[in-house]
């Protein structure tokens, strides 16, 4: 749950990084330790910060804005993510082939009440003792998945953290956050990135993918161990130079192409799925289905107009904190306005139809 809030903290850890961010070294030789505004972050000098505490004054209005923005971003994500997915799913009946992942196992627990229930109500000793099997098996599943995880954790997290309480430095059995191959294969792939990420997770999802995504990634990654060089060579990758790791090596890469490519890459999917919507509405429209058409009941669907307002009226009043917050740029107000109204809906429009 710690990691769906963005880092290890959830909205206070980022609160915690900006507190290092206004006195680090990186800050101070950049000239900028004065430059975060106070709604931000506490004052270098605070005593706030020298106390490295939450319990003062200067956090309340940053601390505040957090919790605001927070429950804004969650009722924007239900109300322009909800028209999305009935636009995607009940009108054009696209696939979700990703959402099987996540539902297998609640739906195998769900069964498991099932199965309780019916065992209960029949009083079949055969039948309640076939449930009582499949049920076993299913728990040794979860068990053996959790206990796995667990061994992986001991080895990955447990280690290090142990070792750092009596040594120097910690005892890394499993390197984190990856092994950094770039500098070993420069001489072979130039600019190109090949860190080797040692983490069980990325093994079991690998399993559960559908296998035209997995093949789709790797794909991907060949056509990149290709692609650096040749770019490199013609001087269109310049920013990397020899000896770099694998960060620089995807930072100065995204500076000088891929930050664009992506960008060109999102405008032609995102043309593409419009058209595709278009034919797909058309073809709905021909079958007399629309947003209030067949709607599964007791799904807790509400009218596709509330969301759209909802969502306008929470953009209304981002937008209000960023007039008052950044007096700097009100003169920028047009560029905010594209952003929360044409590419933030664009970007979720895209990723619902990758979805």
């Amino acid at each position: 749950m710690a990691d769906t809030q963005g880092m290890p903290g959830g909205p206070l850890g980022w609160l915690v990084f900006r507190a290092y961010l206004v006195t680090s070294e990186t800050a101070r030789d950049a000239g900028m330790m004065e430059s975060f505004p106070s709604w931000f972050v506490p004052p270098p000098g605070s005593e706030a910060l020298l106390t490295r505490t939450f319990f003062h004054h200067d956090w309340l209005v940053p601390i505040a804005i957090v919790g605001f923005v927070m429950v804004i971003s969650f009722i924007k994500r239900y109300t322009l993510g909800y028209f999305f997915f009935r636009l995607t799913s009940d009108v054009e009946n696209l696939p979700f082939p990703l959402a099987a992942v996540g539902a297998q196992g609640t739906l195998a627990l769900a069964e498991i009440e099932e199965e309780e229930e019916e065992g209960a109500g029949q009083g079949a000793d055969q039948d309640a003792g076939e449930g009582r099997t499949r049920r076993t098996n299913r728990w040794r599943i979860f068990a053996l998945g959790a206990v796995i995880g667990i061994g992986f954790g001991v080895l990955q997290v447990g280690i290090p953290t142990i070792t750092g309480l009596f040594l120097s430095k910690p005892f890394y059995l499993i390197p984190q956050p990856f092994i950094d191959t770039t500098v070993l294969s420069e001489g072979v792939l130039p600019a190109t990135p090949t860190g080797l990420v040692l983490d069980l997770g990325m093994v079991f999802i690998g399993f559960v993918l559908p296998f035209w995504v997995v093949i789709g990634t790797f794909t991907a990654i060949l056509a990149t161990m290709v692609v650096n060089p040749v770019l490199h060579r013609i001087g269109i990758i310049h920013t990397w130079q020899p000896g770099m790791d694998t960060v620089n090596t995807m930072y100065a890469n995204s500076l000088d192409f891929w930050w664009s490519a992506g960008m060109g890459v999102m405008l032609g999917l995102a043309a593409v799925s419009i058209f595709q919507t278009v034919v797909s509405l058309r073809r709905a429209r021909r079958n007399k289905r629309s947003f209030s058409s067949d709607l599964p009941e007791g799904r807790g669907d509400f009218k596709i107009r509330y969301a759209i307002g909802i969502y306008v009226f929470n953009s209304l009043i981002i937008l209000a904190l960023c007039w008052v917050l950044l007096p700097g740029f009100r003169h920028m107000m047009w560029l905010m306005v594209i952003i929360v109204f044409v590419y933030n809906p664009l970007i979720s429009y895209v990723s619902a139809r990758i979805l």
